[in-house]
């Protein structure tokens, strides 16, 4: 489960893989998802998927550009995707995070995580994932000499199961 399809911009060449159900919220995509949903209510039973991909917003504080050329931005200034969401606030963002991640226990064992750092750091943000146990974190693409992008790789934790 991609369960933050967007236009499916990380799925590069191979945006219609078979082996993937693409969910989102947002039903104005360029490319629609196969499922319109929220990351708190996930209508698959318990166990459905192998694996749960997640790759939320990074940003806080500007407005949905889902429909935009990829090139736009809200102010002009740095250039934001144009298929990127945002959450409102830092506090908005931990809160849907750790509902998300309690439902994704639920439907999945595993979890791959992308975070970039752009507005809130990668150890901030884990400390949202109460259900799950890290395995690895690997460095993402960066810009500079400091990585800013990572994926981590998750496991449900055993107790997780039975709540």
């Amino acid at each position: 489960l991609d369960a933050t399809a967007g236009n499916r911009h990380m799925w590069g060449g191979n945006k219609n893989d078979p082996r993937v159900v693409f969910m989102d919220k947002e039903k104005n995509l360029r490319i629609p998802p196969d499922i319109i949903a929220t990351w708190d209510d996930i209508p698959y039973p318990d166990d459905y998927f192998r694996c749960v991909i997640f790759d939320p917003p990074h940003v806080f504080s500007l407005t949905s550009m889902y429909n935009q050329d990829p090139k736009a931005s809200p102010n002009g200034a740095k250039k934001i995707p144009g298929w990127y969401g945002a959450f409102e606030s830092k506090r908005q963002a931990v809160v849907e995070i750790y509902n998300a991640q309690k439902e994704f226990a639920r439907v999945s064992p595993a979890l791959l995580f992308k975070w970039n750092e752009a507005s809130m750091s990668l150890s901030r943000v884990l400390s949202c994932f109460t259900h799950w146990d890290v395995v690895r974190i690997a460095p993402g693409r960066s810009r500079g000499d400091k990585p800013s992008t990572w994926w981590v790789k998750m496991v449900r934790k055993e107790e997780s199961q039975t709540e």
